[in-house]
């Protein structure tokens, strides 16, 4: 291959990706240029890349249909251009039977990628890791049979061979690691770094060009890539027995917290349990279970079954601030908050928005570190994300209708996360005058953090994963010298911000706060009292 197409390749591939680069570092989108890379990546990963982008940044139908016109043509154009220069003799048979299959299977894969890209969305809507394996585990499974779109005409109807196979999981072993290094350097030079990273897509489009364009003879007609597709829509049927399996997880009995009470804690504990969790019976001794449901009469907490962690934030903040203060008057002891998942969310929204004087101490296990990072609006409304929330209510009627799941993307626990997404976004782990906190992050948690997040109260990272930390010894002993004023202990020395890091990768972009006005009403009520 001469060097003048090298070199040709070489800037055809970093050159867009320099330049979304920039425009990112300097648009203060620091934490999402390691996505950049991805602009010039070989199928599907390319325009996985374009899909995020048009699912959180479109704002009406009309923006939606133009943005998503506008990606397909110009990925099909910019694949061609790649496949004249990587193919060794060129497009020997013109331009435009090129382009014209890239226009076909570049709707198709914009199609067939959709849900797995609305489900990125979810992931960083709540900032729960288990959204984010919904999305990355069916991408590569496709990746493995459409890396030959586009560049051969019968793409789909045989088996990939295993070289085929083997560089599409190669590129996004590339595109997973780029990200770590770009996301790495500080300031400008992850521009730098993603031109570096995104160089190396001409290596990737090259041997994938030469895989693919090997004949192979004797072999049957086998639609592959049909059949993966099915398949992949079949997953998401499957999505319903996982939300069913996570949802008894949930609803099992709290760990024995009350050995914290033996333990010398000066505090009157409250527990805040998670998201579909039930009590039948909560406690009132000697650790006190927060109820969802309020209390009776006499002061105890109600039974409530899973539907009641569905409420909206503030219902939830409020039934706490009340169970709170009648836990205080009945033991005139100091609270301390140990809370789990959502029940973080609700302990957060408690102490931003009520008062709290006998609050002293808070634990958050496993919270939701940086939900609200993106936004669909009502089913009555338009806004950004319109098209992405319609896709999202047909997903989950998919996944209701094959499990007992019950949960609606508009349900009130959702809609107060997106509708106040100031008032959690990026403020989940500041400090709260007044009061002693301390948060337990789960190592499989970083993948949906922000490589740039930074929070203001101490952490203790720690490999397990999301809401099963609570049940664990060490982790008692941790809360219990935090509670006595004595440090938490050391961390393990694993690199949790390498997860981090490689999980910005296949993040969705974050919406920009100031872009939508529903945010912009939100912001001032987050700091009323």
């Amino acid at each position: 291959m001469p060097k003048s197409r090298v070199f040709a390749l070489v800037l055809l591939v970093a050159l867009p990706a320099t330049v979304e680069a920039a425009v990112l570092e300097g648009a203060g989108l620091g934490g999402s240029v390691g996505l950049a890379p991805q602009l010039s990546a070989p199928s599907p990963f390319g325009v996985f890349h374009d899909l995020r982008w048009v699912l959180v940044y479109h704002d009406s139908w009309w923006s939606f249909g133009w943005q998503s016109a506008l990606a397909i043509v110009a990925r099909s154009l910019l694949n061609t251009g790649i496949l004249a220069l990587a193919r060794a003799d060129g497009l020997p048979g013109g331009w435009w039977p090129v382009l014209r299959l890239n226009l076909l299977f570049n709707l198709l894969v914009f199609v067939v990628l959709a849900p797995w890209a609305a489900i990125g969305v979810t992931a960083s809507g709540t900032s729960l890791f288990w959204f984010v394996l919904g999305e990355v585990v069916p991408l590569v499974f496709l990746s493995l049979v459409l890396q030959r779109g586009g560049i051969v005409g019968d793409w789909w109807r045989r088996m990939p061979s295993l070289p085929e196979a083997g560089w599409a999981f190669v590129t996004f072993v590339v595109l997973t690691l780029g990200c770590v290094v770009v996301t790495t350097v500080p300031g400008w030079w992850r521009v730098v770094a993603a031109a570096v990273v995104a160089a190396v897509n001409a290596w990737l489009w090259r041997r994938l060009v030469v895989a693919a364009s090997r004949v192979r003879r004797g072999l049957r007609f086998v639609p592959a890539a049909p059949i993966a597709i099915l398949l992949s829509a079949g997953a998401l049927l499957g999505m319903g027995q996982f939300s069913t399996i996570g949802g008894a997880v949930a609803r099992r009995p709290p760990p024995r917290v009350d050995r914290l009470t033996s333990r010398g804690v000066a505090q009157q504990i409250v527990f805040v349990a998670g998201y579909d969790s039930v009590a039948s019976t909560p406690a009132a001794s000697p650790v006190y279970r927060f109820s969802y449901r309020g209390t009776a009469p006499d002061g105890k907490p109600l039974p409530y079954d899973k539907n009641a962690t569905h409420q909206s934030l503030m219902d939830s903040a409020s039934r706490l601030g009340r169970q709170v203060d009648a836990v205080h008057q009945r033991t005139g002891r100091s609270v301390a908050l140990v809370a789990q998942s959502e029940g973080t969310l609700v302990v957060h929204a408690y102490l931003t928005r009520f008062a709290h004087p006998a609050v002293d101490a808070a634990v958050l296990l496993s919270p939701l570190v940086q939900p609200g990072r993106v936004y669909f609006p009502p089913p009555d409304r338009s806004g950004f994300g319109v098209a992405t929330g319609w896709l999202l209510r047909g997903m989950f009627a998919t996944i209701r209708a094959t499990s007992g799941s019950t949960v609606r993307p508009d349900e009130p626990f959702v809609r107060s996360m997106l509708d106040k997404a100031p008032c959690y976004r990026g403020q989940m782990l500041e400090p709260v005058p007044g009061v002693r906190e301390i948060a337990f992050l789960p190592f499989a948690g970083a993948a949906v953090v922000s490589p740039d997040f930074r929070g203001g109260i101490p952490v203790v990272k720690l490999p397990a994963v999301h809401a099963a930390l609570l049940g664990d010894d060490d982790v008692q002993q941790r809360i219990v010298a935090f509670l006595q004023g004595r440090p938490a202990g050391k961390q393990p020395g694993l690199d949790y911000g390498l997860i981090e890091r490689a999980g910005a990768a296949w993040q969705v972009p974050p919406l920009a706060p100031e872009l939508n006005p529903v945010w912009t009403a939100a912001r001032a009520s987050c700091l009323e009292q």
